[in-house]
């Protein structure tokens, strides 16, 4: 044949191949849609699925609950081959909003090899208490040889995803899974190195013989770990003063960063003035730690603790709800948080979220991953740590708020929004313009991103975001998440971050989001939530209030423990350090009559006589008082859930009875103000000893929190 020449029947039958590929292409599309429009559409509940990865001879899958309501019972999963349905497992879930599980899927009936599509479905309980199958809500394509996932064009495929791995598969970022390579007949794979199948048992890989730490490679070729061999404990102290802080802190972790714990030792005693106690060993029970707490609370005025690295925390139980940490276990040293159950869980029926009953603060330094990646974290968070107390390293006096939530979920308008952000400046005390708070606010929920991760680098001393979150994502809607990787690469510049989200602050977890906020950058401290429960009420400016102190030069510790925040809500970093230095002049000077009244006994249904407190300001500039809460209880039970709350009153301006506790009291200088207090058991309060503390926050550097207890005898 001649160059130029067709080849007529050859055309004809390619033509006809590419037709029958086409007819198959379709077909299987054909049977995937209407495999998928066969589920029924009758739920809001929304589940996402991501981080897959094989795990031993299964498959580990993360689904994410987004928003939508509904009582999820079970999650399942669909196994295709590209073609059809293949396997189903299902798996007991009871997944709230915005919180991630992990699943072990192993399959029964199909090669993980041969799995090219996982569907996820949630099935959850109907209005008649029938179990109802949900529609496909998510699909996690498998693309094999480095192709990129066509579904996701702007995809970052990262350069070497299999690392190390000789089989297996791997995550090639938002590309998708790629494959590592096989194993041949007579092996397995396993953490993805090729090994002869004798060594599938677990019993097998464990080979470390007499070794009782550091690592070894066993008879199956894979690096383990012996564990980690017993450092002596070890308790120091440096420094003098009238209080005292301690640091509880691993022995690993010492033992790796003994010169920097040591310089931060020498640095909070100067800065405090206070005696700095260290203690150090492989701690297991938080009794242990407990103790040591209640020792030096006793015998040298302990103000709070520090806990470095790998340290235990305490579990809460919540009524029909999941188990929830918390370190204020150990701010109570006074042992009301109560195990009556013994189970090594605190009731949460028998506690309050009374901040009087927390005698010290407490804050936590841990890097969101281990190994010697976590070490280094640590090593540079206390070098800039230092670097900023002999002021190396300082912040713009400048917010960054961010109400991702206002914007995407209650459609705020811009307008309303800038109004919102212009009252912060003055309303917080601590910024002199407006201009000295900035925002993020657009329509498009992928421009928010953008320009709040840019934002987030920028130099602040503050940041406030109220988002949506999960332990390692924060959620802005539809499918825009801000991811742990994308805080890592932005490298957040802020001395103090706010991150009111659900579970970020969740540092039992690797990846915990508010770690990577604390440890990435330039940041020092960092207050989140360990559970799916929002921080603040975002809606009301009223929140940024129990701030304001920190304007005065208190530690980020009293901070926390006066700000009256629900108990899930974490201080991450070192709570000894302050956020501004401490005016010396031009300031209120609070004087108080008394700060304790005892009204003896009252009928039920009977108003007492008034008793009277002065409040005189000896300062400069006008005193402001402001009511934050008044926890109490009867005859020692704590009652602050019951409906009790009006048995006891400030008078101001004749209003009496009247509750006024949201009224700031304001004292010109110079001036004094007297203020009557009364107890009144109302007809339906029950009798007995009632005790209050009535909790207010001045604008005096010297008196930023005042507490008054009120005692009465409802008979």
């Amino acid at each position: 044949m001649k160059r130029g020449e067709v080849n007529l029947p050859a055309m004809i039958i390619v033509f006809v191949l590419l037709l029958a590929v086409v007819g198959i292409v379709y077909i299987v599309l054909e049977k995937l849609e209407i495999f998928e429009q066969n589920i029924i559409d009758k739920e809001t509940i929304n589940l996402s699925l991501e981080n897959v990865y094989q795990e031993k001879e299964g498959l580990s899958i993360d689904v994410t609950r987004n928003l939508g309501e509904g009582k999820l019972t079970k999650i399942k999963f669909i196994l295709s081959d590209g073609d059809n349905p293949i396997e189903t497992i299902i798996k007991n879930s009871n997944l709230q909003e915005f919180e991630k599980e992990n699943f072990l899927i192993t399959p029964t009936n199909i090669k993980l090899s041969e799995i090219k599509n996982i569907f996820v479905i949630p099935i959850f309980e109907s209005s008649n208490k029938e179990e109802v199958i949900g529609k496909i809500t998510d699909r996690y394509s498998f693309v094999f040889e480095n192709k990129t996932n066509p579904e996701n064009n702007n995809c970052l495929p990262m350069n070497n995803p299999c690392n190390s791995q000789q089989c297996g598969i791997a995550n090639n970022g938002t590309c998708g899974i790629i494959t590592c390579g096989t194993c041949n007949s007579t092996s397995n794979c396993i953490n993805g190195n090729c090994v002869s199948s004798d060594c599938i048992s677990d019993s097998n890989l464990i080979t470390c013989g007499s070794l009782t730490c550091g690592n070894k490679t066993n008879n199956c070729g894979i690096e383990i770990s012996c564990g980690i061999c017993n450092l002596a404990p070890l308790n120091k102290s440096v420094g003098l003063g009238t209080t005292s802080v301690a640091i509880i802190i691993d022995t690993q972790t010492y033992s790796n960063l003994e010169p920097e714990i040591n310089r931060l030792m020498n640095d909070i005693s100067s800065d405090l003035n206070s005696k700095v106690f260290l203690f150090s060993d492989n701690w297991i029970n938080v009794r242990d730690i407990k103790n040591i707490l209640i020792d030096k609370y006793n015998n040298a005025d302990l103000i709070g603790a520090i806990l470095v690295g790998d340290i235990p925390t305490a579990d809460f139980e919540y009524p029909s709800s999941n188990v929830i940490l918390s370190d204020w276990y150990f701010q109570d040293l006074s042992d009301r948080y109560l195990d009556p159950g013994n189970d090594g869980k605190f009731e949460r029926d028998l506690m309050e979220t009374d901040i009087t009953m927390r005698e010290i603060w407490t804050g936590r330094i841990k890097p969101p991953v281990s190994g010697t990646e976590g070490i280094q974290l640590l090593k540079d968070y206390l070098n800039r740590n230092h670097d900023y107390r002999t002021g190396k390293l300082i912040y713009n006096k400048k917010m960054l708020y961010f109400g991702s939530i206002l914007i995407n979920q209650d459609k705020i308008s811009q307008t309303d929004y800038n109004n919102f952000i212009n009252q912060i400046a003055s309303f917080m005390g601590v910024y002199e313009s407006a201009g000295d708070v900035e925002s993020v606010y657009n329509s498009d929920i992928e421009v928010q991103k953008t320009n709040y991760l840019n934002k987030l680098s920028q130099n602040h001393d503050f940041v406030f975001v109220n988002i949506h979150g999960s332990i390692e994502d924060q959620w802005l809607g539809g499918s825009t998440w801000v991811r742990g990787t994308e805080i890592k690469t932005s490298k957040p510049d802020a001395l103090f971050s706010v991150l009111a989200s659900c579970s970020n602050g969740d540092f039992t977890q690797d990846n915990y989001l508010a770690g990577w906020y604390l440890f990435s950058g330039n940041s020092l401290v960092v207050m989140a939530n360990s559970v799916v429960a929002m921080l603040v009420n975002g809606d009301k400016i009223d929140f940024l209030k129990q701030y304001t102190p920190l304007g005065m030069g208190i530690t980020f510790g009293e901070m926390s423990k006066n700000d009256g925040s629900f108990f899930p809500t974490q201080l991450l970093g070192d709570p000894t350090l302050t956020f501004r230095e401490k005016p010396t002049t031009n300031i209120p000077s609070l004087v108080i009559s008394t700060n304790s009244l005892e009204f003896g006994n009252i009928n039920i249904g009977t108003k007492s006589s008034s008793k009277i407190i002065s409040f005189k300001n000896e300062g400069t500039q006008t005193l402001k008082i402001n009511f934050r809460s008044m926890p109490f209880s009867i005859n020692g039970q704590p009652l602050n859930n019951l409906g009790y709350w009006d048995v006891f009153y400030y008078e101001l301006n004749g209003i009496g009875t009247e509750k006024d506790f949201s009224t700031s009291i304001e004292i010109p200088a110079g001036q004094s103000k007297t203020i009557p207090f009364t107890f009144y058991p109302l007809t339906n309060s029950p009798s007995g000893k009632y005790s209050a503390n009535m909790r207010f926050q001045t604008n005096d550097p010297e008196n930023p929190y005042l507490s008054i207890k009120l005692t009465g005898n409802a008979i």
